[in-house]
């Protein structure tokens, strides 16, 4: 369900550049089709993302904030998930015979190689 909400948002965040983008009416609609199923599931970023999503749209609804906020906090959450669930390999710190420590492989003396963790 994650994976399903975090398309969703990219879709409208995105909205300027994806073919496939969907309006602000969009989203709402999507969310509270699938509301009930997000909060059956057992993923806490979805329902996380869900639970700040639908008191938004009711703000929004009722002029308490404008699409450009809304609009902001979609994009933060989407931005957020991103980081969560694809999280940017970290490298290998290793320390030579010398003391010193550098990244990657230490036959690679002099020179600074940084190495995805396997």
């Amino acid at each position: 369900m994650l994976q399903e909400l975090i398309d969703i948002l990219a879709r409208y965040v995105n909205r300027e550049t994806r073919p496939d983008a969907i309006t602000l009416d969009e989203l709402e609609e999507w969310i509270v089709v699938h509301l009930q199923v997000i909060f059956d599931s057992p993923d806490e970023m979805a329902i996380d993302i869900a639970n700040t999503l639908d008191p938004l749209f009711v703000e929004l609804r009722e002029n308490l904030i404008g699409e450009p906020a809304f609009f902001a906090a979609a994009e933060a959450m989407f931005r957020k998930a991103l980081i969560d669930t694809h999280p940017l390999p970290t490298p290998d710190l290793v320390t030579t015979s010398s003391g010193s420590a550098t990244y990657g492989d230490p036959s690679q003396a002099g020179r600074l190689v940084l190495v995805a963790p396997a």
